[in-house]
């Protein structure tokens, strides 16, 4: 779930980088990761002269890890997303956008006019949830999308919009309010209001009861949620069975929540995970980051010197970026 899950209007890239998908290793034990250092597009001109001139590698803002895909978002910008595509949710539109998340069986990005567009299922199946054909109007400035069938976002005015999927009240509960953050859990929802986090949904392991604290940054995961205090402490709450809300002590500037596991940037760009980590999602590389993003089996963040990483489970080339 990105730059946490959650997607703020990116205004400032996160660093020059190509990619390509990079070593690989059978995920059914230790994990997988993956290196994905050379995505470049190369000469664009369309006359027939013999020249040298090439564009300059994409530069990579943010990265989105979902339920069984992942999906990028270029300095073109562009988005480019890889993984299990059996309703398209892996099929991004053509266009420009500035901020994209990856859900369960669909995809959402923020387009520069600020109108929200998704992609992927809209078959009237039971996974159909209108999560695609039901998007609101308005102009948005941030998106998050559940790694099951919801997502919300925040509108220019700060008010919350949910839909999709309405399982546990979390699209008709949405509070009112004004939001500077907000983040779809599975069945859950948590967003900031003032310093405080307000969550709504299904609550049976109090993943919607979040403490009180000054917080700048709250996460939904699946059973569980974590915030980020003004000091930079991390509190997680909710079903914590596989260790997910055992959050360590110490200064942070990112939080992310996924599954059953939590991940979490210092300010050395050191990540830090806990919980669940049968496929290795919870066993991050010793590289440096700037950003971090939790899915459902696997973690995905770009590194200090641009390039997305991803480790944890593979089922459907989930980890792995695609040769351009």
């Amino acid at each position: 779930m990105k730059l946490y899950a959650t997607l703020l209007l990116l205004l400032v890239p996160a660093g020059a980088a190509s990619c390509t998908s990079g070593d690989s290793k059978d995920s059914t034990d230790t994990g997988h990761k993956t290196d994905m250092d050379a995505y470049t597009d190369t000469d664009t001109d369309t006359d027939t002269d013999t020249d040298t001139d090439t564009d300059p590698p994409l530069t990579w803002l943010s990265v989105g890890a979902g339920y069984r895909h992942t999906c990028c978002l270029s300095s073109v910008p562009e988005v480019v997303c890889w993984g299990l595509d059996g309703h398209g949710q892996a099929s991004p539109p053509k266009g420009t956008f500035t901020a994209v998340g990856a859900g369960g069986w669909h995809s959402c990005g923020i387009d520069e006019a600020g109108a929200v567009q998704c992609w992927g299922i809209k078959d009237g199946s039971e996974h159909d949830h209108g999560q695609v054909s039901s998007t609101p109007d308005g102009t948005f400035v941030s998106l998050s999308t559940s790694t099951e069938n919801h997502s919300c976002a925040i509108a220019t005015a700060g008010t919350a919009h949910c839909w999709g999927w309405d399982s546990h009240g979390q699209v008709s509960q949405t509070p009112e309010g004004v939001f500077t953050q907000i983040s779809a859990g599975d069945y859950h929802n948590c967003g900031i209001v003032g310093s405080s986090a307000v969550c709504w949904g299904r609550d049976d392991q109090g993943q919607a009861s979040p403490p009180e604290h000054d917080f700048i940054h709250v996460e939904a995961g699946r059973y569980h949620a974590c915030g980020l205090d003004s000091e930079g402490s991390i509190h997680c709450w909710g079903e914590n069975e596989y260790g997910q809300c055992s959050s360590p002590s110490g200064a942070f500037v990112q939080v992310s929540a996924g599954g059953m596991h939590s991940c979490a940037l210092d300010a050395a760009g050191s990540v830090h995970c806990w919980g669940r980590d049968i496929h290795g999602q919870a066993s991050p590389p010793s590289e440096t980051f700037t950003e971090i993003s939790a899915g459902h089996e696997h973690t995905c963040g770009i590194t200090t010197d641009g390039r997305v990483r991803c480790w944890g489970s593979d089922e459907d080339g989930r980890s792995t970026m695609p040769s351009p």
